[in-house]
């Protein structure tokens, strides 16, 4: 919640709606930056560090929070596919749920 405040206080972040159904979403103002590959699993390792894990709906709406937008079409198929890919970092939880392997 804190960084949400921060954000929309550094003009980032909008927040649309009220109570239960508010939601933040870039500032009109702000431009969402596409990541590499490498970049992109960082941002989502570092995400699922916070919240222990998250469906992929989950992980890209919290990326766009961040001001980070996935390229492309196929926005799941290219996240499932770069979290498949690396079995070292990523486990998927069932019922379309990742978390962060132990190491």
């Amino acid at each position: 919640k804190e960084r949400l405040r921060k954000l929309t206080e550094e003009g980032k972040l909008k927040m649309v709606g009220e109570r239960k159904g508010a939601h933040y979403v870039p500032a009109p103002n702000q431009r969402l930056d596409a990541k590499s590959g490498q970049d992109l699993k960082e941002q989502i390792i570092k995400l699922l560090e916070q919240i222990g894990e998250a469906s992929l709906q989950e992980i890209e709406d919290r990326l766009k929070l961040l001001g980070i937008e996935i390229a492309g079409n196929n926005k799941r198929n290219y996240l499932t596919g770069l979290m498949s890919w690396d079995k070292d970092a990523f486990v998927a939880m069932g019922r379309g749920r990742y978390g962060l392997r132990e190491r």
